[in-house]
């Protein structure tokens, strides 16, 4: 997974169709990149959409790419928090910040 420093962009998480997902009993979902004063926290069903039923759409503006380096590779992971105060996380991932090949500056 990837998304390019600098720009807006978006990343896909589904849920494993071999789970039994049933987003009544959850409070919500927490989505976290990166760690320290670098970090960003995105939460469903605040900033992030459901999307076909089993998968979330995170949004990232420039601003948040802007946090971290180009060529960076920063962990993610996604916490479920239950109603019944229950909380499962996913495994440790790793998201690329995608280098921008464009660096010239145009004048409009």
């Amino acid at each position: 997974m990837s998304i390019k420093y600098g720009n807006t962009g978006y990343l896909v998480f589904t849920v494993s169709d071999k789970s039994t997902f049933d987003l009544s009993l959850v409070d919500k979902v927490l989505f976290t990149f990166g760690e320290g004063s670098k970090q960003i926290i995105k939460e469903y069903p605040t900033e992030v959409e459901l999307y076909n039923g089993r998968s979330f759409l995170v949004r990232f503006s420039q601003e948040d790419t802007y946090r971290f380096k180009e060529g960076d590779s920063i962990e993610y992971d996604v916490k479920f928090i239950f109603k019944t105060g229950d909380v499962v996380s996913s495994e440790i991932g790793e998201v690329e910040i995608e280098e921008v090949v464009n660096k010239k500056t145009y004048e409009v």
